[in-house]
Parts: structure tokens; sequence; C-alpha cells
């Protein structure tokens, strides 16, 4: 900006000396527009109306509340699957499970798709993931294009999250396996990898270093992956103050909150009580107001360092979790809303006016809305993403938005069947895809089971309408056919299914994850 200004200065005097007269100099083209960064932070496993951003009754975000206030908050932004793999594949590549073909049958995201990551690095950013999730990770091929790839378990951040894992615990807490004191040998560490995922005011501390040495000629794509809402959950002593009671805070430890607990109030083996429900919820929320608090003093750091307002950001998360509801747990065998609404707010003063969005818009269309509010449109090659900007967006004209579930989670029967054998997992073997449509939502279960429900009415999604709207149900099916028939299908690619061997299944146990050990990683690995 100075040089632009002191060649201005000189192309004035210069005129000044010519025969051309000295109040018309000779115009310098302006300077190119510097692209904004962009931070991605993904709030994994966090529903929307939990937050006080969107109404929830206890005061979950209050820094974010604030920040919000100059952001553009989308009201109904609706995840296109319902965990981690599918849902991150979406935002990285601007592709639906139909489409990336990544879910429980497939954990690989094929090296064929050129992620966000990817593009932006070509287009000089410097690239870097923090994720808190194994899942994130090169041992999926979610890693591609991003030039530093760090975990909260990796050997440089491992003692700082052990040490703000150990100050986390509380006497009696039956739902956190101990961590070894820090400075024990490597033998003694755990290998599952559960207790890592509460790391966030270590990522945003590898955040702020990262951005401390890179170049700061390039504009950065940095992306965070929070898991503090993830089972096990253990909100800290002050989070759990702010929103219990001390006699709620020591029957919350007792409470035996675990994954297998959960699946098997999931199953009906044995149901929480309302009492015990509730404190589920309470511990949950007091997750959320762990990572306002993390993610506050990231954006207050980034607006002291003076890169808040050249900076894109956006919160997100990639789906979100059952608490009890529809007699539910974790984030399985549903698409209703607890699971697919999720939180979105983008801030860039510079192009996006704040305010609220009222109409549904899909997460899918982030990958298009980084690349137009980059100056990178089109970048992304022919996919279904359409930028929010974009003056035919969907938002704009009431169009439907999608969710899907193609593949059932088969690691929780095996899980419940080390105590229940003779457990039947057939009523739970349906797939799922989901129409939001003019406050309606149309829900086709693979066994042809339909339900329809009146979000606005009811959004709690206890009434189903299907009887009473079968012409909206007829609407929903062809508008899913239409879309479905709009991309081209993983299936119809014809690409090898073989999936990676980075990661071990014991890294997954701490989080609920158990399943077989992945056969072997594709020939020539990711990107």
């Amino acid at each position: 900006m100075r040089r632009h200004l002191l060649a201005c200065a000189l192309a004035t005097a210069a005129a000044a000396c010519s025969d051309r007269p000295a109040d018309h100099p000779q115009r310098l083209p302006d300077p190119p527009r510097r692209p904004p960064n962009v931070l991605l932070i993904i709030w994994d496993t966090v529903r929307a109306d939990r937050m006080s951003l969107y109404g929830h009754r206890r005061p979950t975000t209050p820094r974010l509340d604030l920040f919000a206030r100059e952001a553009l908050v989308c009201e109904r932004a609706v995840s296109t699957g319902i965990w981690t793999l599918p849902s991150h594949a979406t935002l990285f590549t601007g592709f639906p499970e139909s489409a990336h073909g990544v879910n429980s049958d497939f954990l690989w995201l094929h090296s064929s798709f050129e992620t966000l990551a990817e593009i932006l690095q070509r287009a000089g950013y410097s690239t870097w993931l923090f994720a808190a999730n194994p899942f994130v990770a090169e041992g999926c091929n979610l890693t591609q294009g991003f030039a530093r790839v760090e975990h909260p378990w990796d050997d440089r951040w491992r003692d700082a999250t052990e040490e703000h894992v150990h100050a986390k615990l509380l006497p009696g807490d039956v739902n956190a396996p101990a961590l070894p004191k820090p400075g024990e040998p490597d033998a003694a560490r755990p290998v599952a990898k559960g207790l890592y995922k509460e790391c966030a005011p270590v990522a945003v501390e590898a955040l702020l270093t990262w951005l401390d040495r890179r170049d700061g000629r390039a504009p950065f794509f940095a992306a965070l992956n929070l898991m503090e809402a993830h089972v096990p959950r253990i909100p800290s002593r002050e989070a759990r103050r702010a929103l219990m009671s001390e006699a709620e805070i020591e029957a919350s430890l007792r409470l035996d909150h675990r994954s297998d607990r959960l699946l098997e109030h999931l199953f009906g083996v044995r149901r929480f009580d309302a009492a015990g429900l509730e404190l589920l919820s309470k511990v949950y929320d007091a997750c959320l107001l762990d990572l306002d608090a993390a993610t506050g003093r990231l954006l207050a750091a980034l607006e002291e360092g003076g890169l808040l307002d050249e900076t894109l950001v956006i919160l997100t998360s990639d789906h979100g979790e059952n608490l009890g509801e529809h007699g539910l747990m974790d984030h399985k065998f549903c698409v209703y809303d607890t699971l697919v609404r999720v939180p979105l707010l983008l801030r860039l003063p510079s192009r996006l006016p704040p305010g609220r969005k009222q109409e549904p818009v899909s997460t899918l269309d982030l990958f298009a809305t980084v690349l137009d509010l980059c100056g990178l449109e089109g970048a992304g090659g022919e996919t279904p993403s359409r930028s929010f900007n974009a003056p035919d967006h969907p938002s704009l004209t009431a169009a439907p938005v999608f969710s899907e579930m193609l593949a059932v989670t088969p690691t929780a029967f095996d899980r419940i069947r080390r105590t229940q054998p003779d457990f039947d997992p057939t009523p739970w073997l349906r797939t799922f895809r989901a129409v939001d449509w003019n406050g309606l939502r149309w829900i086709g279960a693979s066994d042809g089971a339909v339900e329809v429900y009146d979000l606005r009415r009811d959004p709690g999604e206890t009434e189903n309408l299907a009887s009473v709207h079968g012409e909206f149900a007829r609407s929903a099916q062809r508008a899913l056919d239409h879309w479905l028939g709009s991309f081209q299908h993983f299936a119809e690619r014809r690409l090898p299914r073989r999936e990676a061997r980075e990661f071990r299944a014991e890294d997954l146990k701490g989080l609920g994850y158990v399943g077989p050990s992945p056969p072997d990683r594709p020939p020539g690995g990711g990107r």
C-alpha cells in the first residue's frame, strides 16, 4: 500500500513537468486485491440448537454470540452427512456422500477428488491443519493439500495436551480414564487417543505458533478440528460451574456416559432416566462452553495481531449429536435435526454483510463459497457446490437441501453383543436420505418407510405427518431424484474401493470407534 502511494505521487510530479496538464495525472492501475486468509473452525459433534447463538436456554457460547454480531449467521445450516468422515470429505471437496463414496464402508477419500486445500495451495496459499479427530488425518486421505498437518498426540504437542487434560480431570469422574503423568516414558502412554481430543487451547497455540513462523507474504488457509463435544466428555470445572450446581457436578461425575453406556440406551438395553438425561445434556453444554472459551481466545489473538479483518472466518460443525431424542444417542442411525442441523457463521467484513440468513443452506456449499470469496470461482471444477454469493444460489429460490446416511456403522453391533450376545440388529440395518424444503422435512428409509415433519411447528420432529403431506412427500422424492441425477456417483466412477492403514483400531477406542483394521493403503497413497 505504501509503495502504491509513492508511485502515485511520482506519477503526479512527472505530469507536472510535462506538457500534460497537472490536474490530469496519468492514472496507474489499482493494485490487485489481496485474497483473504481463510480460517475454517470445525466444532466436531456440535448441534446448533445447543448454542446460545441459536437461542439455547443456557449460555453455552457467550464469546461466539458477540463475535457473530459482525458475521453472517445461517439459521438453518444442514450437514449432508451425520458423522466425521463423510461430512469432512464433503466440506473439503464440495461433493456429497453419494459422489465421494466416503462412509463407514469405505474410510478413504479417493485421490481423484481435489480438495479445497489443494486448490488454495495451488493458488499460492500457505496451508495448515490441526485435527483432534484421528479420522481427519492422512490415514483417511483427508489431508491432501495441507502442507503441514498436526495433531495433539504428535511429539510436539503431546506433553502440552496431557498437561491440559490433567488439569481438566476431576476426582471421581468415571468417564475419564487416567492419563500417564507428564514426563512418563512412552511405553506408559496410552495408545488410544480418546483423551487427546481435549486439546482446544493447545490447537489455538499451535495455530498462533504457525502463523508467527509462516511466510507472511502469502495468504493462509488454516483448518481446525476441535472435539471437546465428542465422547468421552470431560468439561472443565469452570464450565461445569457456569451451568450446574455443585450437587449436579458431583452427580455428573458419577453418571457413566461413556460410549458403551450410550449404546445400551440407544438399543434399549438400559435407559437413562429423566434426571440422567438432564445431566447428560448439561455435561454436553459445558463442553460447548469450553470450546467457546478457546475459540474466543483465538479470535481475540487474531484481532490483536491485525489479521482478523483480513481473514474469512468460518465456524461450523461436521454433524450434531443425539442426546436421548427419539430414544437415540451418539451420531448414528438417523438423519433427524439433532444430527444434521449444525452451526454456520461466516465473517469477512469486506465482502459479507452481517446478519441472519433464514433460508436453509447446505454445508456442501461452503466449498464453492470459499473459492468465490477468494477470487477463485470455478477453480473447483464441476461440483454440486454453489456459492452463497451466487445470484442463483438455491437459498434464494427456496430450493431443497439434502442429507444422507448411506452406510450403517457395524461396530456398534459388535460392541453391544459383548454383553448382549442375542442382540438382533435387523431393525437398525437401514439407510436414509432427507430433504429439507419450505419448513418441512421428508425422510426416506431404505426399507421404504417415509417420515414428514413440520419443522416450524414441531422442531423436535415428534409427529410424523406423512399421511397428511402425501403431495409434499412425492415432490420431495422428485427433488431428491433430480439432485441425485445432477452429479456422478462414486459407484459410477469405477474407482478401486480400498482403504488406508495409517491408523489402528486402538487409536479410536477412546472415541467410541472400534472396528476391524482397515485393509492395505491404496498404491501411491494420496496426492
